[in-house]
């Protein structure tokens, strides 16, 4: 799996909580053995239920399931170039840095024919120097997702009070920006140039069109707080603390259905229908609130339908799917030593490859 050409600081994010936590927003009581208001038997302390992130495949799965996709991928390209011999087969594209997304989005908005984004980028940073030899297209794609992702850019927004989460499309954002955006990302996905940890991985869980299926069953709630907790993992933790509970503790919550997904009745939480509820919440966050700008996402992702890797990328699970669209965002300090082949320098270097170990080995140091 590809890293992300600048990895991010190394650090885990945790969401603690005494009882319940924020809900949405507003704080939710702790039970701390304190009679019940709907009962005279005093309530147990509520256990903290940490929501457990979902796992990725096993490596030698998750390797065959990336080579697979990669070998679609490939051999779609290879058709390509055999219907269209006389095509070029590089794509220039000149960028000047201060108005990276713009011109980005410009050069995606001019491609006349569907096939054209299959090409070879070749790279120019306007009055910059520098020969693309791959490392200025990697530049461009990991610059491009972290600077749209800007609030100036109108385009992303993390969910209020999430505390560093993931970014999703804004409900009021320029739909045909946007679809422009999901070229981009198609570009990314083709040419293996992940996004950093920036964009929510319920981005491909839309756009592989399994999030009907597989993530908002009322059944399985966990699977829907796992897509939440990437945008926002404080309430998804808030969220996960109310499926163990009694009816009585849930009552004592003063909860309903609305205060989830507003399109619910105002019915008080109860242990038959707080799944519902979850999974509405969930949903209401991650897609209803900004549907039209997921579709206009969506649009570009598959080039207006000529293109659709959904088949491919439903079968993978949320996990894989994130590694596929992020990168491997964090990595320890034995995978970065393991990166190089340290050997014996020479004299001349001997201190500045020990410095470089000696700074890698540093565990609190940012990189």
């Amino acid at each position: 799996v590809a890293l992300a050409s600048r990895p991010t600081p190394i650090r885990q994010a945790a969401a603690t909580s005494s009882g319940f936590g924020a809900f949405d927003g507003v704080a939710t009581p702790a039970f701390d053995g304190a009679p019940s208001p709907v009962g005279d038997t005093p309530s147990p302390p509520t256990a903290l239920h940490p929501l457990s992130a979902d796992s990725p495949s096993e490596p030698l799965e998750l390797n065959a399931k990336l080579l697979a996709l990669r070998q679609y991928i490939d051999e779609r390209r290879e058709a390509l170039k055999r219907e269209r011999p006389s095509a070029k087969a590089h794509w220039k594209l000149p960028v000047v840095r201060s108005r990276l997304v713009s011109n980005v989005l410009e050069n995606f908005g001019n491609l006349q024919y569907p096939w054209l984004i299959w090409r070879n980028t070749v790279v120019t940073f306007v009055d910059e120097p520098g020969v693309d030899l791959g490392g200025l297209t990697a530049d461009l794609h990991s610059s491009f997702w972290r600077e749209v992702l800007k609030p100036e850019h109108g385009l992303f927004e993390q969910l209020p009070n999430s505390e560093g989460g993931a970014y999703l499309p804004r409900a009021d954002a320029d739909k045909k920006q946007l679809s422009l955006v999901g070229r981009f990302l198609l570009k990314s996905v083709l040419d293996d140039h992940p996004t950093g940890p920036g964009p929510s991985s319920f981005l491909l869980e839309f756009l592989s069109g399994a999030h009907e299926t597989r993530a908002f069953r009322d059944s399985h709630p966990t699977y829907a707080l796992q897509l939440l907790a990437n945008a926002d993992p404080v309430i998804a933790q808030s969220w996960s603390n109310l499926l163990p509970l009694s009816g009585e503790e849930l009552a004592a919550t003063t909860l309903t259905l609305d205060d989830f997904d507003d399109a619910l009745p105002e019915q008080p939480l109860s242990r038959a229908n707080v799944s519902r509820a979850v999974v509405a919440g969930c949903r209401r966050k991650l897609l209803t609130d900004r549907r039209a700008s997921l579709d206009a996402l969506r649009d570009g992702f598959t080039l207006g339908g000529k293109l659709d890797l959904g088949l491919q990328l439903a079968q993978h699970r949320n996990a894989d799917l994130a590694l596929l669209l992020q990168g491997k965002v964090v990595i320890s300090t034995q995978e970065m030593l393991d990166c190089f082949e340290w050997g014996e320098p020479p004299a001349e270097c001997a201190a500045a490859v020990e410095h470089l170990r000696a700074a890698i080995a540093d565990e609190h140091l940012d990189v």
